[in-house]
């Protein structure tokens, strides 16, 4: 099911490892650009199939993938900022990548991927989570969190841009930027 219709919707998918802090930058763009829809990967995914989990694994990504694809093409909204991953943690705890479809069928018009220094996504994550993740795991995964997300741009012919927590001051302004360019 390819989700871009006639309305010439614009979907632009903000990614990043968990505890980034994707999700508190996008709902500051949602509160102040009415024009724009936000949602999260993982609560349309939890609205389609009433998931009541509470971990970062996922038991298997592409039914995973497709529970995301069917609820986003129940959103009418013109302009979405739809802030989710590149990769996932399977059940076995080995991160892979979102399968390629599913962003080919999603048909956005622009990646973001959020990045941060390692250990100050551990921060939040143990202050979020209660939980002690480990950095090394960590690191792997936002390397290939990058690296899926500049694949899939590269493969969709759309632009890539990194917005790094430490290099970027206001990150809210230069996303607020781009999406302006984009709706």
């Amino acid at each position: 099911m390819n989700l871009e219709d006639k309305d010439e919707r614009k979907l632009i998918f903000v990614g990043g490892i968990h505890g980034v802090g994707k999700s508190t930058i996008c709902l500051k763009i949602v509160d102040s650009i009415k024009e724009v829809y936000g949602c999260t990967a993982s609560d349309i995914i939890k609205g389609e199939n009433n998931w009541q989990h509470s971990g970062k694994s996922v038991e298997d990504v592409t039914v995973n993938q497709n529970f995301l694809i069917n609820g986003l093409s129940r959103i009418r909204a013109k302009n979405i900022l739809l802030d989710g991953h590149f990769v996932l943690i399977d059940k076995s705890q080995t991160i892979v990548p979102v399968p390629f479809d599913t962003f080919k069928q999603m048909v956005p018009v622009l990646i973001i991927v959020i990045t941060d220094k390692i250990e100050d996504i551990l921060n939040r994550l143990v202050k979020r989570d209660n939980k002690l993740y480990d950095l090394t795991f960590l690191k792997k995964m936002q390397e290939m969190e990058i690296e899926t997300a500049k694949r899939t741009a590269q493969q969709l012919s759309i632009p890539f841009k990194e917005i790094n927590l430490q290099a970027d001051n206001i990150p809210f302004k230069t996303l607020s930027s781009l999406l302006s360019k984009y709706i």
